[in-house]
């Protein structure tokens, strides 16, 4: 990069300025307050724009004055570039304004940032540079204020190597040296965690070994026939739960009816109770039905009606007959369930599964056909 000129419009002490730098080696001297500084930073203005804690807007431009401007004009890798940055006087603050910049005669018109990306590829500076503070690069590579040396040769060399690998971009190359000692290092824990994983790996090479030769001389056959017979067993036994099944299902069912039968019972018996008091009534009735009304009544009529009587007293016979026939197959019926119980309950062993009858579901089995016999629900358990 070579300087070529810098025109300066109400920036500090100066109001409108060209300065134009000539080839080669360049000082500048004056007194204090000449605006030595001033050109250092208006270069640095044109270049980066404002700077946060560096270069303010108040610290450019001109007491008084609402608008400011610097333009700068430099060669870089043979490409003529001016670059113009604007200042502007807000209501509480002075902020850059956007800029230009003409290189090789074609102007693009840009904001501040946007101007500030162009330069430093230009410049050839690192990219990351764009969302740090780049007056560090522009402060230790081309102008370092008096006030600032102090700082720079006072820093030790860690310090110093540290802010150069900064400037220049080459701090990742320190990252990658730091990573790869850290990778490293895991690499190495990891290697000595599976070289103990292995340490036994032949012993248990032999120990598999030996289990397969083992394997292979053992008869799958007895342990397969022994299969057999127990899946022959079991489905026998299944075939036996499935007909017990059967059984107590065909035992509820004559629960069931012996209760409704019983009801009938009860139903008839208070019938019959009820003719049997009837009848001497009636009898009594037709004896003094005979007496007093035998000169009024035909008696052709009266034998009439006790025949109609007799077919009643008859019909209600062959009811309670057929009733009693009900009531002693019921009874029988009740006989076949009770011993059915007796004999659950006498079990100690299933016969199916061969296992121990508990005290608790005999229980259980005698509650639900007690209930079973009064006509209540019930619940089924099985063995």
């Amino acid at each position: 990069m070579r300087l070529g000129s810098l025109h300066l419009k109400n920036i500090r002490s100066y109001t409108d300025e060209t300065i134009t730098f000539p080839a080669g080696t360049l000082l500048l001297a004056g007194d204090i307050g000449a605006g030595k500084t001033t050109i250092l930073l208006a270069v640095e203005f044109a270049l980066f724009g404002l700077l946060r804690g560096t270069t303010s807007g108040a610290g450019l431009l001109r007491n008084g004055a609402r608008e400011g401007s610097v333009t700068l004009a430099l060669t870089i890798q043979e490409k003529q570039i001016t670059i113009t940055r604007s200042l502007k006087q807000l209501k509480e603050t002075i902020a850059q304004d956007a800029g230009k910049i003409t290189i090789d005669g074609i102007t693009d018109e840009l904001t501040a940032s946007e101007l500030k990306a162009r330069i430093l590829d230009l410049l050839g500076y690192p990219k990351d540079l764009l969302t740090k503070n780049t007056s560090l690069l522009y402060r230790y590579t081309v102008y370092t204020a008096q006030e600032d040396m102090k700082t720079i040769l006072h820093d030790t060399k860690e310090e110093r190597l540290e802010t150069l690998r900064c400037l220049f971009g080459i701090d990742k190359y320190k990252h990658i040296t730091d990573n790869t000692k850290t990778f490293l290092s895991e690499l190495r824990q990891r290697r000595a965690h599976l070289e103990g994983k292995i340490a036994e790996l032949p012993h248990k090479q032999d120990a598999l070994t030996a289990c397969a030769s083992q394997l292979s001389r053992l008869d799958p056959a007895p342990a397969l026939t022994s299969l057999e017979k127990a899946r022959a067993a079991v489905a026998e036994h299944k075939r036996a739960l499935l007909a017990l099944d059967t059984q107590l299902e065909s035992t509820r069912a004559s629960q069931h009816e012996l209760v409704l039968t019983r009801e009938r019972i009860t139903a008839a018996t208070t019938a019959r109770t009820r003719l049997d008091l009837e009848i001497p009534r009636l009898a009594s009735i037709i004896a003094q039905l005979t007496n007093t009304l035998s000169s009024a009544i035909n008696r052709d009529d009266i034998r009439t009606a006790l025949a109609q009587k007799n077919a009643e007293a008859n019909t209600l016979q062959h009811t309670i007959r057929d009733l009693s026939s009900h009531i002693g197959g019921a009874k029988a019926q009740l006989q076949l369930t009770s011993s059915t119980l007796h004999k659950i309950n006498g079990l100690d062993t299933c016969p199916l599964c061969l296992q121990h009858v508990t005290h608790e579901h005999k229980t259980t089995i005698t509650n639900d056909q007690d209930k079973k016999k009064t006509g209540r629900p019930c619940s089924t358990k099985t063995i």
